[in-house]
């Protein structure tokens, strides 16, 4: 249904959403405790990717990707940080990642890795269109 709109009441955020929600997320993952982890983690870290990249783009830094360790993610977890764009100009800066991780979890493009018991991560890849097929790297 086109102009469709989902009212939710009693919802409480203090007056910077973005900062809020990103706070309650994290403390979400940090506190969890069930059976639902991995869920738990990509939904979060969905939500934690969009929120900035969509309400605050601009106010994400432009560290590079050397500087991270300063922000909890060990330089060594990234493989690739995806390709220059017209829409990600530096895609070897914590914003540049942001905007890409954001767009490759949005578009369902991430692998559990590990035996299907005790999954040991999440393996998160690019699709690029090879010879006008679909195929992942």
């Amino acid at each position: 249904m086109l102009g469709a709109r989902l009212e939710i009441r009693n919802l409480q955020f203090e007056k910077q959403f973005e900062r809020d929600f990103m706070r309650r997320t994290l403390k979400l993952v940090q506190e969890y405790q069930g059976p639902y982890d991995a869920t738990l983690l990509l939904n979060c870290l969905l939500g934690l990717l969009i929120v900035p990249k969509e309400i605050s783009r601009e106010q994400i830094p432009t560290d590079p990707i050397s500087k991270l360790k300063d922000w909890g993610i060990s330089p060594g977890s990234i493989k690739r940080v995806g390709k220059k764009n017209d829409k990600n100009q530096h895609p070897e800066t914590l914003r540049g990642i942001v905007y890409n991780l954001r767009n490759w979890i949005a578009h369902i493009r991430v692998k559990p890795t590990g035996d299907k018991q005790a999954g040991e991560g999440v393996y998160v890849y690019r699709q690029e269109r090879i010879r006008g097929n679909n195929r992942s790297r």
